[in-house]
């Protein structure tokens, strides 16, 4: 299974569905095929699609319906998902009464985007399924669950949280027991190592610098590796559940590697400015100097530039997310370390100048960042915690932005 692609699955052309447009066309197709074979026939759709189009429902045997409250208009919590498919169930069989029905899909996924307050994740997979399973043995309701192995493939259909939809993962291992505790990530220490070992590193090499040797440099660089050693270790995890195919691992896994880079140049610089030191004008200075002895050049432009870019990319995926968002997840773990860096930047050498030189290029993006934060929050609304930090870095990243007018365009 792992590993495994359809042949015919790549050979379809995506396109939305809606294959058969008129309803009574449907009806007629089940009415025929009955005839032909003599069995039960059913057509399988969203509880909505039922209540829409009621007259499908003469042409079965019995009514199939999804209820997937992750997926509904309005996404359920987990902690109201079975109540919801209950009262769900309830309502249908008060708008078709004496019909049987058969729950064709229902589940929740362990990886991809949060929908509200839809979290997905392992230990609301295997809450939702105990609870669901716990339900029906009490109400004795029909059921088919969706699904038993993962499927990574339909991550071309319904992005990340389309391949992560089962009891199994797609090398056959169960990922979660119905019974006793669930964790989360169970290789949770690893991005505290990760942390810890980038943490020494970054402080050991500001150790041999000859300059910004001071205790709060110290400090920032060790506290900063710990970040970045514990964000990238998510950020990898993340590309693993997400990535397709070997290009969406170049293109993601280079901004990865950019966006860690940046970091450790704007770290290394904000660690030499609350030393006293000058700015540093490549991340590994602190090695140069240590051997040559040459003093750093200011990083201004270098600076600039990267915010620049950073900002591009920024609004991009904005935009991207405001008309495009269904199946797109929101990039917090690779933006993160850029905003941080640039956040400290612009409480430590920037400053408010309204006057600074600012490019018109500049003053857009600052305001393409507030607007499409603005839109954001009003589209996935507040109780969406990953949209709100999402939310909260784009408009981090424009106030950092505007303050750091004049720290980035130094010579």
């Amino acid at each position: 299974m792992a590993g495994h692609r359809d042949p015919l699955v790549e050979r379809q052309p995506l396109r939305p569905r809606r294959e058969c447009r008129a309803q009574r066309t449907i009806a007629e197709h089940l009415r025929a095929v009955r005839t032909a074979t003599g069995l039960p026939v059913t057509y399988a759709d969203v509880w909505e699609f039922w209540l829409k189009y009621r007259e499908v429902a003469p042409a079965v045997d019995f009514i199939t319906i999804h209820i997937l409250p992750y997926w509904e208009d309005e996404p359920v919590a987990i902690d109201r998902a079975i109540p919801h498919v209950d009262a769900i169930y309830r309502k249908m069989q008060a708008a078709f009464p004496g019909r049987d029905f058969l729950i064709g899909e229902t589940g929740w996924p362990s990886e991809g985007r949060q929908r509200w307050q839809a979290v997905p994740s392992r230990v609301n997979e295997a809450r939702f399924f105990r609870e669901f399973l716990a339900f029906v043995a009490k109400s004795r309701l029909p059921y088919n669950v969706i699904e038993a192995f993962d499927q990574p493939w339909k991550r071309q259909l319904e992005g990340t949280v389309g391949g992560y939809w089962g009891l199994y993962d797609d090398e056959l291992k169960d990922k979660f027991s119905l019974d006793g505790p669930v964790v989360e990530e169970p290789l949770w220490w690893v991005g505290l190592v990760a942390g810890v070992v980038v943490a020494i590193g970054f402080a050991s090499l500001g150790l041999l610098a000859r300059a910004a040797r001071t205790r709060a440099a110290f400090v920032v660089r060790a506290s900063w590796g710990f970040a970045l050693g514990a964000l990238g270790t998510a950020q990898l995890r993340h590309l693993a559940f997400a990535n397709r195919d070997p290009l969406e691992w170049a293109v993601t896994g280079t901004a990865t590697v950019v966006a860690l880079a940046t970091a450790v140049f704007i770290g290394e610089r904000v660690a030499r400015w609350v030393s006293g030191a000058a700015a540093t004008r490549l991340a590994c200075a602190t090695m140069v100097d240590a051997l040559s002895g040459r003093a750093p050049a200011r990083g201004g432009r270098i600076t600039g530039a990267l915010q620049g870019t950073w900002m591009v990319v920024m609004t991009i995926v904005d935009l991207l997310l405001i008309y495009d968002a269904r199946y797109r997840d929101f990039p917090s773990l690779l933006f993160a370390p850029v905003v941080v860096a640039y956040a400290a930047l612009a409480l430590t050498e920037g400053r408010v100048a309204w006057r600074a030189r600012r490019e018109i290029e500049e003053r857009m993006l600052v305001g393409a960042l507030v607007v499409a934060g603005a839109v954001l929050l009003v589209m996935e609304l507040p109780i969406n915690l990953s949209a709100d930090l999402w939310v909260l870095l784009c408009l981090t990243f424009a106030a950092a932005a505007w303050v750091n007018a004049a720290a980035v365009h130094d010579a």
